[in-house]
């Protein structure tokens, strides 16, 4: 793994120490798995099964997974390319609270790393398939597969299926503070149709689905921060407002932007 991996998943010692958890276990082989139970019951048995493998078929293994539930997408060859480790940790955050597991991607050329929690099932999936009866994105549901939050280094992230309606109490209370209005294509929107799925380093700054921007088959999505006045129109030049067609297009910008480690 490199060195930003390492770096960030530090444990507090004394008080000099920032350290950002409490306590940290990098899941090994000498691992038992009822060890891994014990500490976290969220813990898939597919990631623990990872670490029994070397790394180039841990690697392999996992972007069919990911081609699996994202239909082959170009943006899994290219992201996967930049992968040169996956590695499993459990995550305390303070003394006391549950163990939570994140899948790490470590990227070569110490690029820095990606981090996902465990996905939902199709049970769960289904059953927040709406959001104030607005059908989600399938391909965002479609993720939700492989993980719920999942972001790059420290980044805040993509929401959860279940994070979705707190992140959209959050941007409701920023825009009516904000007392302004917003505008896609020269038309006023509705605010309550801005369904943020992405915050920025818990910034004001969302990425959000737009129930009024339907630029394919499925709602488009587009950047909502303090210095939003009107939503443009994407354009054959490019996502020069960093607005998009569809949360794959979004993601795949994603997983190429450079972000601050």
């Amino acid at each position: 793994m490199n060195k930003y991996v390492r770096d960030y998943f530090k444990e507090e010692r004394g008080d000099t120490d920032h350290g950002r958890f409490y306590k940290v276990i990098t899941v090994n082989r000498d691992m038992p798995w009822a060890v891994v139970q014990q500490e976290s019951k969220m813990t898939p048995r597919g990631w623990f099964e990872l670490v029994h493998i070397d790394i180039e078929s841990r690697i392999e293994f996992v972007e069919q997974f990911w081609d699996l539930q994202l239909a082959e997408h170009p943006l899994v060859e290219s992201f996967f390319e930049k992968v040169e480790d996956i590695v499993l940790f459990l995550i305390q955050q303070k003394e006391g609270e549950p163990f939570n597991p994140h899948l790490v991607y470590s990227l070569k050329d110490d690029a820095g790393f990606y981090q996902g929690t465990p996905p939902f099932s199709d049970v769960i999936i289904e059953e927040h398939s709406f959001f104030h009866g607005e059908p989600l994105p399938a391909d965002y549901l479609a993720f939700q597969r492989i993980h719920g939050q999942f972001g790059k280094n420290g980044d805040s992230g993509i929401y959860n299926i279940k994070q979705l309606l707190d992140g959209w109490k959050f941007l409701q209370e920023f825009l009516k503070k904000s007392d302004r209005i917003l505008f896609y294509g020269g038309e006023p929107i509705d605010r309550k149709k801005l369904i943020p799925f992405y915050n920025s380093h818990e910034r004001y700054s969302w990425q959000c689905f737009c129930a009024d921007c339907l630029m394919e088959e499925e709602m488009g999505n587009t950047l909502i921060d303090h210095e939003t006045i009107s939503l443009l129109m994407h354009n054959n030049e490019g996502f020069k407002c960093l607005v998009f067609p569809s949360f794959l297009n979004w993601f795949e910008f994603y997983l190429q932007s450079p972000l601050e480690v």
